[in-house]
């Protein structure tokens, strides 16, 4: 093999490390975006639990908030897995 083909075959690697090294940065950039879309919705769905929580509470005006947060979860529970 002469020397320019070793150069050739030696920048072909490096490319195709650069190729894969940008690739697998696409993927972890994609992975971070679902978990932080996935945080949100957390975050979202409890803060709309305590809400919908804390007025059962404020109407009921009997109860504790801890009861009235966890019936709440236990009906979107309910709601989401069709049980």
């Amino acid at each position: 093999m002469s020397v320019s083909a070793d150069h050739g075959d030696a920048l072909c690697t490096a490319r195709e490390r650069q190729e894969s090294s940008i690739l697998e940065q696409h993927d972890a950039g994609g992975e971070q975006e679902r978990a932080v879309r996935t945080l949100q919705l957390a975050a979202e769905t409890g803060v709309t639990i305590f809400r919908v929580g804390f007025e059962k509470w404020i109407a009921r005006s009997a109860g504790t908030l801890a009861r009235c947060i966890q019936e709440t979860l236990d009906e979107l529970k309910t709601l989401t897995t069709g049980v």
